[in-house]
């Protein structure tokens, strides 16, 4: 069982930070209270992200896209000992961005997921990654979205469980399965269905197996959030566990 060993809980971002190798780091924002600074947060965008946001007709989606977007550049850029407008922006042969560090310092690898005023990112240092934040819905269809997109194996556990069980173990499971799909980054492509995750919400995230095989899932280590009553999120990454921390990302901090 490959589990990311996780720090005791979300502590205040420190104003310096400096990520070291085997380290995954995940901030959590909460949109609404970074409102004050939208003026000065729409600032640190390109060109490009304000055109964007400014297309956007619901004010709630402007402002959490221009939160989400200028919090990601403000931490990059402090990691990266630069300025925001200094950042450069590489791309994987799928179009995964990634911070290309000056000389010979490697790259920063990051990942974002946002859902109903939470967000959270995930940097590491040369290390892909992907991490998913979902909301419970207890309107959501869980029989047919889990018959549609989980494996047998996993809808079977989710339907297993006493029924007022079953939101909580279907969330963890999509969870879990995005954020493997985005740190693979193959997307919806390399099929939900193809790999099995565990469904137990109140257990340590794994990987069981790709494929059918289930030594495949040893390439793959996973870590469940814990962001807050009512979501749930996961961050994955390949190879060995990391060590993970846990940051909340206010809005009058810099990193």
């Amino acid at each position: 069982m490959n589990t990311i060993r996780s720090d005791s809980g979300w502590a205040p971002s420190p104003p310096r930070l400096a990520l070291r190798p085997g380290e995954v780091h995940v901030w959590r924002i909460r949109i609404e209270a970074a409102r004050a600074e939208l003026e000065s947060l729409n600032a640190l965008l390109d060109v490009e992200e304000r055109t964007r946001a400014d297309a956007f007709k619901a004010p709630h989606k402007r402002l959490e896209f221009i939160v989400v977007r200028a919090t990601l550049r403000r931490l990059l850029a402090s990691l990266a000992h630069c300025e925001v407008s200094g950042l450069h922006f590489r791309y994987g042969p799928r179009g995964k961005p990634a911070i290309e560090l000056p000389g010979d310092g490697g790259t920063l690898r990051f990942n974002v997921s946002h859902s109903h005023g939470l967000a959270v990112i995930a940097i590491a240092p040369d290390r892909e990654l992907g991490v998913d934040l979902e909301k419970l819905r207890p309107e959501v269809d869980i029989d047919g979205l889990s018959r549609r997109f989980f494996s047998g194996e996993e809808h079977s556990a989710i339907h297993a469980r006493p029924e007022a069980a079953r939101l909580r173990a279907f969330y963890a499971c999509w969870a879990r399965k995005e954020a493997l799909v985005k740190a693979m980054g193959d997307g919806i492509a390399f099929g939900l269905r193809e790999f099995v995750v565990s469904v137990d919400p109140d257990a340590p995230a794994e990987l069981l197996s790709v494929h059918g095989e289930a030594g495949a899932a040893a390439a793959w280590s996973l870590a469940d959030l814990d962001p807050g009553e009512d979501y749930h999120a996961c961050v994955a990454v390949p190879g060995a566990p990391a060590r993970l921390y846990r940051w909340e990302a206010g809005p009058a901090q810099d990193a």
